[in-house]
């Protein structure tokens, strides 16, 4: 890359993070309550055998219906997520606050970050959307629930060892233990990628002034090369 390139990317950074935008970090303690299909219907190929199920705790399944997470119904999980959340979250343009992504976002140790768009948050609660088929919900206090429905496409469907399944949602159930936020817009410093970056555009000016004032080379006969 380039030294101007390098400077570019520098102040693009810091000028697009310190845009009057009010960035919030939210911190759940959470417990894991399990992975819940809706309107579930299992066909299995060899003898088109069918089971429905209105709502169905997959967790430990015999079908092999894959579940949001590792951890056990009743263990101990963390959510962490940095979000742009507007001043008027009324507006049709908060499904683009978010550039299509959140600064960051972690729940129960997978990333969610990709395709954030709406968010929506207040004293006691915080909601975003990502994509079309994928929302969380979650109360912001201890003994709130958390719920993030993570679907494939309309009416998802997807494989095991039988045959196929489709269904309706696919939501992975949380309880709130504790919960902190932090507002990151009233730090010093916007962003760390602002900060990583502000010393490399600096060298990189302070590069380019040294070669505006480098002497051009001589030839022999005293006279500056063509």
């Amino acid at each position: 890359m380039s030294m101007r390139a390098i400077l570019g990317a520098a102040v693009l950074a810091v000028c697009g993070s310190s845009a009057g935008a009010a960035v919030f970090r939210y911190d759940l303690d959470l417990i894991y309550l399990g992975t819940r299909y809706t309107e579930l219907q299992l066909i299995f190929s060899g003898t088109g055998e069918e089971i429905r199920k209105d709502s169905y705790l997959a967790d430990g399944n015999p079908f092999g219906l894959p579940v949001y997470s590792s951890a056990g119904i009743g263990d101990a999980v963390s959510f962490s997520g940095i979000f742009y959340v507007p001043d008027d979250q009324d507006q049709v343009l908060d499904y683009f606050d978010n550039g299509g992504r959140a600064y960051a976002c972690v729940l129960a140790g997978n990333d969610c970050s990709a395709t954030v768009s709406a968010v929506r948050t207040s004293a006691s609660s915080l909601s975003f959307q990502a994509g079309e088929y994928v929302s969380f919900v979650s109360n912001l206090g201890a003994g709130g629930r958390l719920s993030y429905t993570y679907n494939l496409d309309y009416m998802s469907s997807g494989d095991f060892a039988d045959g196929f399944y489709v269904f309706w949602d696919r939501t992975a159930e949380f309880a709130v233990t504790s919960a902190s936020i932090t507002d990151l817009s009233l730090a010093p410093v916007p962003l760390p990628a602002s900060a990583a970056l502000l010393p490399v555009g600096m060298g990189a000016i302070a590069c380019l002034r040294r070669r505006r004032r480098r002497p051009r080379p001589r030839s022999a006969a005293g006279h500056s090369r063509p």
